[in-house]
């Protein structure tokens, strides 16, 4: 099974993406910013995926400083937020997925009272 995506343009900057930071970006596409930092001492940009103002803007992943613009950096960061949602798309159809299994499985009342109680926390 895996655990989350990888992604970059180049393999020496090829990073994993975790499954739960997947499910947070492609979970909440009214509250999800894609920015960028810098530019670096090297003239570099980071590409950044935060959440919203109503996450006080969490970064949720960021890149190595490896763009020559910021619009550079914005457009690759929203092109990694749709393919991390179209992603998802086919995980979620997955019967082998384990989110998708603890929702749908004898133990989701459990699960989902767990959640719910998670959420209110936060």
């Amino acid at each position: 099974m895996c655990n989350g995506i990888l992604w970059g343009q180049e393999e020496k900057q090829m990073q994993i993406m975790p499954r739960t930071t997947v499910y947070e970006i492609a979970g909440n596409p009214e509250d999800v910013a894609a920015t960028h930092a810098g530019p670096n001492g090297a003239g570099k940009y980071y590409g950044c995926i935060t959440r919203g103002k109503g996450r006080r803007y969490e970064i949720l992943f960021a890149t190595p400083p490896m763009f020559d613009t910021a619009e550079a950096a914005d457009d690759a960061m929203r092109q990694l937020i749709d393919a991390v949602t179209a992603w998802l798309d086919g995980d979620l159809k997955n019967p082998q997925n384990t989110f998708v299994n603890l929702l749908t499985g004898k133990e989701s009342p459990v699960i989902r009272r767990i959640l719910v109680a998670a959420a209110a926390a936060n």
